[in-house]
């Protein structure tokens, strides 16, 4: 049934007159006593139909503004109430409009908390998608009643209507703002932040709708080069925050273009608080267009952060930077800088050794081909690889065969593996617990049932190819020296990354990563062993009968043959130590 126009003059002056009653009855310095006239007042003000009434007719100014702030803190916290939008959306048809508090002088007071603020701080530790497009939608529409662009309103904590609009994406009022002779340079009090950084969306899922303003603040003059708290500038935030590439790309090029001459050349060397570049956090990151970008910049390939480190150690901290290591030489070879790729440390680690510490066999091949220095090298196995928490079967076996792939390699390369190296690294085997009795070892001593004679490992183990025409259960099955004519050490190494080991029933995994490691190890225990073997027979049997011997042993026997061994010359150097001593006093004593 439609309403002629008089009737709902009729209606809507009832409203009035409710609203006016509403009113009265409110204690105003009770929170709660507002937020129950929020809940009154909405029946009335929903789907209202024809002409709106003067908001001002009905309620003062302040108590417009302390309802808008409100209505945010009691509507704002549920994104599938549609209470607050309609609500500002209403108080914004009534026509009302801020009007700026004039001091004695006739300047706007800007110190002042509106609803502006108040929706920020709740955008801002908003953590649902959904939540924060609302709140944008409030911030919006609140600028339609705070639309006094040559009056930047700042609250207790040094947050302005100018950030806002930055951080919330609002661009129109940027634009405003900018034209009306705001510094693109404000910094948020509280904070440190800038306007640019505000613009990079910390606070929002859809960086890419930022993109226009931040492109307006760097063509008004916003400097790049402005450091937050953190020591951060805008690259450093675009490279860890912005995903993916091509948005990240596109907002660095837009510094480099978009900046005034003034802020030129753009600091890519600025260093945050732990000293590292946005290089440096390129590298980390395996962000292969910034690397680009940044050094054709100007980025300096050598900088150095807090602990020493310098690009080229960074990259040794996560898996798979092949790419991002071989781009980087080349574009530093196509500009013709030198990099220092023998630096150290703080700890004396070049970014070679760190590269062995962590485990890293195709780094560790790329710093050989681009002239890593082996004339001074350690295997540095202390720190990395006796990490307790680190104890999943697929992190073990990644990590021994990836040494035993590195030490291969460092001797193809010149370097000299000698028995310490040699022990190092069994030791780490044993640390791990993946020397397999040697009770174990040969099935057909043990026709008993074992645990790769389970039904489940069986089924699931067949199913798992380790290349493709062995699988799991196949190769657990074999000898190590049969197992070693059908998969090289880079072949366990690669398959074990994948993680399929995984797939196997929590029962299974420790056997079968220590009857792997048993395999992929077992050249390499056979071929340190057999020199302690010797000493410890003290050469009384033919090399060839020591080897046969070597050769029916398991890694646990082959380790406690190199530990025995040490052990005993340890005990020659002591007797030798002593004899001299001895010696040397009888020596003073004749002549004295």
């Amino acid at each position: 049934m439609q309403i002629d126009n008089e009737s709902m003059d009729y209606l809507n002056q009832q409203k009035i007159k409710r609203l006016k009653r509403l009113r009265k009855k409110v204690n105003w310095e009770m929170e709660k006593e507002r937020h129950e006239l929020l809940d009154r007042l909405y029946p009335l003000i929903e789907n209202w139909e024809g002409h709106y009434a003067n908001f001002l007719d009905i309620f003062r100014r302040p108590e417009i503004h302390r309802l808008l702030m409100d209505s945010i803190d009691y509507w704002g916290k549920d994104e599938s109430d549609d209470k607050l939008i309609e609500f500002i959306t209403f108080v914004i048809r009534t026509g009302f409009e801020d009007e700026p508090v004039i001091d004695e002088e006739g300047k706007p007071l800007l110190h002042r908390t509106t609803a502006v603020h108040v929706a920020a701080r709740r955008r801002m530790s908003s953590r649902m998608d959904n939540q924060e497009d609302q709140l944008d939608m409030v911030i919006d529409r609140l600028f339609l009643i705070y639309n006094k662009f040559n009056v930047n309103y700042i609250d207790e904590r040094g947050m302005s209507h100018f950030h806002v609009a930055c951080l919330s994406g609002c661009e129109s009022v940027v634009e405003k703002f900018l034209e009306l002779g705001q510094d693109p340079n404000f910094l948020w009090r509280e904070t440190g932040y800038s306007p640019l950084e505000l613009a990079l969306g910390k606070w929002t899922s859809n960086i890419w709708s930022h993109k226009d303003i931040f492109q307006s603040l760097l063509e008004n003059g916003a400097n790049p080069n402005v450091t937050n708290r953190k020591g951060q500038i805008p690259l450093h935030i675009i490279i860890t925050e912005i995903r993916p590439r091509n948005r990240r790309k596109h907002f660095m090029e837009m510094i480099f273009e978009f900046c005034q001459d003034k802020y030129r050349p753009v600091q890519v060397n600025a260093r945050n608080q732990q000293g590292s570049t946005p290089l440096h956090l390129a590298m980390k990151g395996q962000k292969n267009v910034a690397i680009e970008l940044l050094l054709k910049n100007g980025a300096d390939p050598n900088a150095v952060d807090n602990d020493g480190y310098t690009p080229l150690h960074t990259a040794c901290f996560l898996f798979n930077h092949v790419s991002s290591l071989k781009l980087f030489f080349e574009i530093n070879d196509e500009l013709q800088q030198t990099v220092q790729v023998n630096a150290v440390d703080n700890r004396g680690r070049t970014p070679l050794q760190l590269a062995v510490e962590r485990g890293l066999p195709d780094v560790v091949d790329i710093f050989l081909d681009f002239g890593s220095d082996l004339s001074n090298f350690v295997f540095p196995f202390h720190t990395y690889f006796n990490d307790v928490r680190r104890r999943s079967c697929i992190f073990k076996i990644v990590l021994t065969s990836s040494i035993l792939v590195i030490a291969e390699s460092l001797e193809r390369r010149g370097y000299n593996l000698n028995r310490s190296d040699a022990l190092m690294i069994m030791k780490l085997f044993a640390h791990y617990g993946l020397l397999e009795k040697s009770a174990n070892l040969d099935r057909s001593l043990h026709p008993a049932k074992y645990w790769y004679d389970d039904e489940n490992f069986t089924s699931i183990a067949n199913e798992i190819k380790v290349n493709p025409s062995l699988s799991l259960y196949d190769l657990v099955l074999l000898q190590p020296e049969q197992a070693a004519k059908q998969l090289t050490l880079k072949d366990y190494y690669e398959w074990s990354r994948w993680g399929e080991l995984n797939d196997l029933l929590e029962m299974h995994r420790e056997a079968c990563t220590v009857n792997l490691c048993e395999k992929l190890s077992r050249k390499f225990f056979r071929r340190w062993a057999l020199d302690p073997f010797l000493e410890l027979t003290h050469y009384r049997l033919p090399i060839l009968c020591c080897d046969m011997i070597i050769e029916n042993l398991g890694n646990e026997d082959l380790y406690n043959i190199c530990l025995a061994a040490k052990s005993q010359n340890k005990r020659k150097k002591v007797t030798k130590t002593k004899a001299k001593i001895s010696n040397t006093k009888r020596q003073k004593t004749c002549s004295g």
